[in-house]
């Protein structure tokens, strides 16, 4: 998993694989709060239980003030710089997915809030577009296709964003509102 982006992105974000009936499905198989408690050095710990901890590349900055839903905490990326994950079957999704984070751009380039993908074209990508700057966008290998959302948050302001996905549809929300249906989806083909 790879995630980066132009500009200051502040990720806060959890991916949820309900591949089964159990409860314990709907819970994040990955989080981050960017919190003193989540990092070490390079290494951001993983909120989830799930142990999918992930190495900084390129020096992330670390921002301890300004923000008031995490503690305050937050991660600045310039567009080079990302957070590396391990793969693990737990982020190996072949059903319908849901992705929030927190993020601040003013970047009309495309930009990775989260991806997985193998070169092989197997996977899940979710950020922000360039032909129409700002607006939300998530690709599943499954549909081969990028989805994309009618608003936009490339506006320097602090967003919540969430992709989510209900067997048929990809559907996106901006600050907890539903934005728009991207189109149709269909899981991941294989894993990446």
């Amino acid at each position: 998993i790879h995630g980066n982006a132009d500009g200051t992105v502040n990720i806060n974000g959890a991916i949820r694989n309900p591949s089964n009936e159990q409860p314990s499905s709907q819970l994040p198989v990955l989080s981050y709060n960017f919190n003193n408690n989540s990092l070490s050095g390079r290494v951001v710990f993983d909120g989830s239980g799930k142990d999918n901890h992930g190495t900084t590349y390129f020096s992330p900055h670390l921002n301890l003030s300004g923000l008031s839903f995490n503690r305050g905490a937050y991660l600045s990326f310039n567009g080079s710089q990302y957070i590396e994950v391990l793969d693990s079957s737990s982020l190996n999704i072949q059903t319908n997915i849901s992705i929030s984070a927190w993020i601040r751009t003013t970047s009309s380039a495309d930009q990775r809030i989260l991806q997985k993908y193998t070169g092989a074209a197997a996977g899940y990508a979710f950020g922000t577009d360039s032909s129409i700057p700002g607006r939300l966008k998530f690709w599943s290998s499954g549909t081969g296709a990028w989805r994309f959302s009618t608003g936009t948050v490339h506006d320097g302001k602090l967003h919540h964003v969430v992709v989510t996905t209900n067997n048929t549809d990809t559907l996106f929300y901006i600050d907890g509102l539903f934005d728009s249906s991207g189109g149709s989806f269909v899981a991941p083909t294989s894993s990446a």
